[in-house]
């Protein structure tokens, strides 16, 4: 179980030697990418808060929150650097998601999905499922984890958090994309709402129209489409003769077609709308 005190930080607790010492004795690292398995950090991590753990605090409501399952993790707990949990078979990736991070919260988390992703199995075999671990992964080298930061979000902060994730995800598109047309292009790196890129596309740019502002008004789901090896593959909501015109005009364009990365089309007017909306909204909540 995760401490009853998540607004503290665990690792103030522990010389720093000790602890580096412990999470590589758990875990692997891969350069700036570091992971272990998840139920072994979980009692590392609360050990040192629960053996350390002030009577009084500040948030006695956050200290009578229910701790999440092991899956809702990255959406639950918002911390200073990147991660992730994933579900693992023979260490190929079977599911996998990221935590919420904004322009507030931390770095870009695109190496845990490059990584996570090129690991990823479509399926399992039945009879081996019960051989599935699941596996917490950091963006940072080992030394840096001892400088981690975390804490187990309310629903309401979760769903501010969501919101603030949402603004981050679309502004970066509209500032990286390129424009044909109406249609936004922009290589298909992540996805919102932390989702794994082994996931189904629809079902994530579906999740964004079960959000709501503060004053309740629910968001649209995103139109989209990817273009995977040139070829439009998947999409939702877009018009195909937009669509087919850009086939079009990306295949005269040769360095387009010299790049596998998969494409994400979307439609700017749309994500212009729905940013205005969500910074509007986070604007006067904050006010």
């Amino acid at each position: 179980m995760l401490p009853q005190n998540p607004s503290a930080n665990p690792f103030e607790f522990a010389s720093p030697s000790y602890l580096t010492s412990a999470l590589f004795d758990l875990g692997d690292c891969f350069g700036n990418l570091c992971r272990l398995p998840l139920q072994s950090a979980v009692k590392l991590f609360g050990s040192y808060s629960s053996d350390n753990r002030s009577e009084s605090t500040s948030d006695s409501a956050r200290q009578r929150l229910p701790i999440p399952p092991s899956r809702f993790l990255a959406q639950q707990l918002k911390t200073n650097i990147p991660f992730a949990v994933s579900r693992e078979w023979k260490n190929q990736v079977w599911s996998y998601q990221l935590s919420l991070h904004t322009s507030y919260t931390g770095p870009d988390s695109h190496a845990l999905h490059r990584h996570l992703s090129a690991r990823s199995l479509t399926s399992i075999p039945t009879e081996q499922k019960d051989s599935v671990q699941d596996w917490l992964y950091f963006a940072s080298p080992l030394d840096h984890l001892t400088r981690l930061h975390w804490q187990l979000l309310t629903t309401e902060e979760l769903k501010q958090q969501r919101l603030l994730n949402l603004t981050f995800w679309l502004k970066q598109k509209l500032n990286q994309g390129s424009l044909i047309n109406n249609l936004l292009l922009t290589p298909l790196t992540d996805l919102p709402l932390g989702d794994g890129l082994n996931l189904q596309p629809a079902r994530s740019f579906a999740r964004v129209g079960k959000q709501s502002l503060p004053d309740q008004q629910r968001l649209p789901s995103l139109h989209f489409a990817i273009f995977r090896q040139h070829r439009l593959t998947e999409g939702y909501g877009l018009q195909p003769s937009e669509l087919f015109a850009a086939q079009e005009k990306l295949a005269a364009q040769s360095s387009v077609l010299a790049s596998d990365q998969a494409l994400l089309i979307l439609d700017y007017r749309q994500c212009s709308k729905i940013l205005e909306l969500l910074e509007k909204a986070l604007l006067l909540k904050n006010s």
